[in-house]
């Protein structure tokens, strides 16, 4: 609490009255005029403890005799959680009260009259007290409460200060003893304060004079006691940046004593230790101009103290009449916490280069919100940047290749419904054009009553994994001709050029067509195929072109045709050798031009459309004959392809077949696999009708065999007369159900036992019981 004298009619008063002839001596003059310095030195000692007490990063109160809070500093309206429109100066404490609540130790409320504000009121002093207060948000936080009554001269309390350090990293985790500095404040309050009447005698002027100097005296202890409980080491220097005064801590932190840097400008103390360029910068430059600065970091090594990384805060002192001259410099040690967010800073750069590397990336989907997060991963993987990306579950099918959409949406579903996650493989049509092959893993976490609340997942690029397994683009083979082709189609890709694809009949041309539109740039147009030989010649003109209505009988209305239907993408034209001559003029025409029009009508219509055309023949005959137009010819053929028959790519074929048991699976057709006397056959016929002829063949042993191995007699007729292997069924004479059955009880169940009783090898037993698992 301070004292104010009258002002300068005061002050002249003393001074004329120190020198009256009739004051008893002169000593009591010199006492005059030391109470009146001290005097001038109280403003700046309270002005010092309002500055500490705002600066101070230790949540601190004070609330006055009447139950009105007075002081709460910014650190506490943090702390619990306040704004300053919530919580103002003189506000009911017992009003604030209701915004929070407060448990000790052992989990009980603690009522309002035994808040420690109300009980240091009451004269009690509370120290250390534990106490944890949770804030109308929900957080709850470990406080260790110091209360302290304020008294005035009189001995009468006139507030309570209270100071509430944050300890819940100490309290959760047990790791050091629970001692805290009490933090102590003695606030003066802000009153107006009348000087008695100046009394007749001088003696009760010196009084006035002696009651300041106890008031600064006071003052500077409170301030001093405040400084120095807090944790972080602080200083206080003077305009010219010699230190005034420092913190406890400070001087322990630095292993200094007060002597040593009291006076002396504060970048010379410690053998010119904390002579740093950038602290310079900030008190000599930045510091005059923006009043003062927050968490500026700087990283320095010191002779006594080692390598430490600061963050500095300093603070201009002023009042309400303009600024002082005195900074206050607050320094937080921060060298742990730097330090451990940068190796996790370079953990996690390690993590995603690793993630980059093996091409896998990571999601989680707020079910709750609705929002996608994506790895950097995820994007590179996608192909887009973070600002494109609408991150919800919808946008990410958008991604998807439209034949599997629905595929995943129902697996996610599913995976959700049925709290199994998933695991799939599936595709993405990237804006580019390309298509990827991507492994994708999904588990969804669950509240308490089993709502799903989010779901994490990997996503691995797998696409050249999957061309060198299964072939290239749905398209199976390892054959070397095979593999020339997909090279082929690749280099496709990115051109645009009409291609020719001739081979037998079942060779798979159309396959090849879809393939070569999918790896395209056109994979998200369509995809148009038309077989020229299944379509009458009469129709076969409007079918390409499209017709207008009442262009011919039965035209009721009007038709686009497959031209218009392709644009933007491919055409297909399968069997185009079947073309009659006068399509193929208007066909050539499209090609040169890119125009048509429709049957009936005089418009003409642009199209962008990739051709490409297929021949089950060789054209070049047909040219030679008359029936195919050779400047067509030659405008298809900008590009040929050779599918070889698959009697010159045998090797493909048991990849061939357990593709079709894949296929045959999904419609309920289900075996134990193909014996090898089986595949033997297979890869002796010459297979005429190619793959188509192969697919029919594992439908036909599969229905045949009723679920079980597949041996030579259940392949079709056709394929065991037209084999060089002589097909026999197995040795029904030595082997049967019954006497394999007899010679397995006799052994006693040792198979190399049963196959010396039966006459026939190992092998050839374990192949039969393969064959017949109802024995074993």
């Amino acid at each position: 609490m301070t004292r104010q004298t009258n002002g300068k009619g005061s002050d002249e008063k003393v001074r004329k009255r120190s020198t009256d002839p009739q004051l008893p001596n002169k000593r009591l003059q010199q006492e005059i005029k030391k109470r009146a310095s001290a005097d001038e030195t109280l403003p700046t000692a309270k002005l010092l403890l309002d500055a500490v007490i705002s600066q101070s990063p230790v949540p601190m109160a004070v609330v006055t005799s009447d139950g009105k809070i007075e002081i709460l500093n910014e650190a506490g309206k943090e702390t619990l959680g306040l704004s300053d429109h919530e919580i103002k100066p003189g506000m009911g404490f017992s009003k604030a009260r209701k915004l929070w609540q407060t448990f000790d130790a052992g989990g009980n409320l603690i009522p309002f009259e035994q808040s420690p504000p109300i009980l240091a009121l009451e004269g009690k002093v509370v120290s250390g007290k534990e106490m944890r207060i949770v804030r109308k948000d929900g957080i709850e936080r470990w406080h260790e409460i110091d209360a302290v009554p304020i008294y005035n001269k009189k001995g009468d309390v006139i507030a309570s200060f209270m100071a509430f350090p944050d300890i819940t990293d100490r309290w959760q985790a047990n790791e050091s003893l629970r001692k805290a500095h009490a933090y102590l404040e003695q606030h003066n309050e802000k009153k107006s304060v009348e000087l008695l009447k100046v009394s007749k005698e001088l003696q009760d002027e010196i009084e006035e004079r002696k009651a300041a100097e106890r008031a600064v005296l006071e003052a500077r202890k409170y301030a001093k006691n405040i400084v120095d409980t807090i944790r972080d080491p602080m200083v206080v220097l003077d305009a010219d940046l010699k230190v005034v005064s420092a913190s406890r801590s400070f001087y322990k932190t630095s292993r200094l004593t007060p002597a040593q840097i009291y006076g002396k400008l504060f970048y010379t103390i410690n053998n010119n230790q904390w002579d740093i360029p950038k602290l310079r910068s900030l008190l000599e430059k930045i510091l005059p101009k923006n009043i003062y600065f927050e968490n500026f970091e700087i990283e320095h090594d010191f002779d006594r103290m080692g390598s430490r990384i600061l963050h500095l805060n300093a603070r201009r002192l002023h009042g309400d009449t303009g600024q002082s001259g005195l900074v206050l410099l607050c320094i937080e040690d921060v060298t742990a916490r730097v330090l451990q967010k940068r190796k996790a800073v370079k953990n996690g750069q390690r993590h995603k280069a690793a993630a980059q590397l093996a091409n896998i990336g990571h999601w989680e989907l707020d079910l709750v919100t609705h929002t996608l997060f994506w790895s950097d991963e995820i994007y590179r993987m996608f192909e887009l940047e973070p600002q494109e990306f609408g991150a919800t579950f919808d946008s990410f099918l958008e991604r998807v290749h439209p034949d599997d959409r629905e595929f995943v949406e129902r697996s996610y579903a599913d995976s959700v419904k049925k709290k199994t996650g998933y695991d799939i493989v599936h595709r993405l049509a990237l804006k580019s054009g390309r298509i990827k092959h991507v492994h994708e893993k999904c588990k969804t976490e669950y509240d308490e009553d089993g709502n799903p609340l989010r779901s994490l997942g990997t996503v691995q690029d797998i696409t050249e994994r999957i061309r060198k397994k299964q072939g290239f683009s749905g398209i199976i083979g390892r054959n070397s001709k095979m593999r020339e082709l997909f090279e082929m189609i690749r280099e496709l890709s990115d051109v645009n050029m009409p291609v020719l694809i001739q081979g037998e009949s079942g060779t798979g041309k159309e396959l090849i067509a879809t393939a070569i539109h999918r790896e395209g740039v056109r994979a998200r147009k369509p995809f148009v195929p038309v077989n020229c030989s299944a379509l009458p010649e009469g129709l076969l003109e409007s079918e390409l072109f499209g017709h207008v209505k009442g262009a011919f009988t039965g035209a009721l209305r009007d038709k686009k045709g497959r031209f218009e239907l392709a644009h933007g993408g491919t055409l297909f034209l399968d069997e185009i050798v079947n073309l009659p001559k006068f399509v193929q003029v208007k066909l050539l025409r499209v090609l040169q031009e890119g125009t048509f029009e429709r049957v009936g009508d005089e418009k003409t219509i642009s199209v962008d459309v990739r051709i490409i055309s297929a021949a089950n023949r060789d054209l070049m005959p047909e040219v030679k004959k008359g029936n195919f137009r050779e400047d067509l010819y030659y405008r298809i053929n900008v590009v040929p392809i050779h599918l070889p028959p698959l009697r010159e790519r045998k090797n493909d074929i048991p990849l061939l077949v357990e593709k079709f048991f894949e296929k045959a699976a999904q419609e309920g057709l289900i075996s134990e696999g193909l014996s090898r006397e089986a595949l033997a056959v297979m890869i002796d016929y010459s297979w005429p009708g190619n793959i188509r002829e192969l697919q029919s063949a594992i439908k036909f042993a599969l229905v045949k065999s009723r679920n079980q191995r597949i041996k030579p007699e259940h392949l079709p007729l056709e394929i065991i007369k037209n084999t060089t292997i002589q097909v026999t069924r197995s040795p029904s004479g030595k082997l049967s159900p019954e006497n394999v059955r007899s010679a397995l009880s006799q052994t006693v169940g040792n198979k190399s036992k049963a196959a010396k009783l039966l006459g026939v090898g190992r092998a050839t037993l374990y192949r039969f019981l393969s064959e017949h698992p109802e024995i074993q």
